[in-house]
């Protein structure tokens, strides 16, 4: 990732899937078959590095649509 980039995590617990976001845009590979709690961390590897969370809210309805090129990794 680059500076300033806005990444969105979206996980369906019904679905058991957890997809990415960078800027906006759904990425093509998420991964599936998630069925425990899940936890998140951020890891920065770069002395100085920031991260700001900006909201952490269930949402009523996903926003995540197919894509044509779409990969699930299985859990």
């Amino acid at each position: 990732f680059t500076n300033n980039q806005i990444l969105k995590i979206e996980f369906d617990s019904g679905k058991g899937t957890l997809h990415l976001f960078v800027d906006g845009a759904q990425q093509p590979i998420y991964i599936s078959g998630i069925n425990e709690k899940v936890r998140f961390v951020i890891y920065m590897c770069t002395s100085g590095s920031t991260c700001t969370l900006r909201s952490l809210k269930k949402l009523l309805t996903p926003t995540v649509g197919h894509l044509p090129n779409e990969k699930a990794l299985q859990w």
